[in-house]
């Protein structure tokens, strides 16, 4: 299902969510004017309670502290019902790291890709984010996967055919701007996501030019706090788990900021998409204003 009346995503970010828990809240998901849901990565992932271990997954498989596949079936099942998208974040850059802080995957990463060197980059760490060849062929403090290999793209793609069966809708790509481009030699796009046209993904390109989302745009719809020059690609917000939790950039705005903020993002982009993200222990996504923002909207 898309939009209103322009057709756009309006998605609700559950972060950190059991996916049960999500279940339970559908029909006010779709009261408050939401089209889609962003649930968390499902990947199984390292141990521990922190946000950023649904980051380090083990493997391509479904399953991990927020729920089972079974979950994610049955809330994708109640969600489609009512026309509600359900968009799994899928994390194919990386695994989890060694417990050393190596740059070697962890002991706990899925044998048969832990012991498959041609699954893996071998790149040093970098922090040069001004560098392209770096961003889309260098580490970021975890073990990078070599995302140009055809087994590890067949791998992939058959991770995302078990996700779309449970009835999944969408993907948001996590370190999307990281895969480079057929112009920069690579067919990750084309060849992974090439089959899963008829869903609603989304790459994670924050903190990118505009030149450089054009170059993405033609090929999947981008989450981005910058403006690419088709805005009906675009998916943006106020706040993310990044400005949150990773910078903190937002945990001095109060609800009558964001809510000023996400009247503004609506009105003034009519094509976009847009992403809600829920602070934890929030009930602002469905307070009434909002619900009426969403709904003119």
């Amino acid at each position: 299902m898309k939009g209103h009346n322009n057709m756009r995503e309006i998605i609700l970010h559950c972060f950190q969510w059991k996916i049960s828990d999500i279940t339970k809240i559908l029909d006010k998901v779709k009261e408050c004017g939401y089209t889609s849901i962003q649930v968390t990565p499902v990947q199984p992932c390292k141990k521990g309670d922190e946000w950023w271990t649904y980051y380090q997954p083990l493997s391509f498989k479904i399953g991990n502290r927020s729920g089972t596949k079974e979950d994610l079936t049955e809330l994708c099942y109640k969600a489609n019902k009512i026309g509600i998208k359900i968009i799994v974040d899928v994390v194919l850059r990386h695994l989890a790291g060694d417990e050393s802080g190596k740059l070697i995957p962890s002991q706990s990463v899925d044998q048969n890709l832990r012991d498959n060197p041609k699954f893996w980059t071998n790149a040093k760490n970098t922090v040069d984010y001004g560098n392209r060849n770096a961003i889309v062929n260098g580490a970021f403090g975890l073990p990078m996967l070599n995302y140009n290999d055809a087994e590890l793209q067949n791998i992939y793609i058959n991770f995302l055919k078990e996700l779309k069966n449970c009835g999944v809708g969408g993907f948001r790509i996590d370190m999307g701007k990281h895969f480079a481009l057929e112009s920069e030699g690579s067919y990750f796009w084309t060849r992974v996501f090439g089959e899963f046209g008829d869903m609603f993904n989304y790459a994670e390109c924050i903190e990118t030019s505009e030149e450089l989302l054009n170059k993405y745009t033609p090929f999947i719809n981008v989450l981005t706090d910058s403006e690419a020059t088709n805005q009906s690609k675009m998916v943006i917000y106020v706040m993310s788990h990044d400005t949150e939790e990773s910078w903190g950039f937002t945990k001095s705005m109060d609800d009558n900021v964001i809510t000023l903020k996400w009247d503004l993002l609506l009105k003034n982009y009519k094509e976009s998409n847009v992403l809600f993200y829920i602070r934890a222990y929030s009930d602002l996504w469905k307070m009434e204003n909002i619900k009426n923002i969403n709904l003119a909207g």
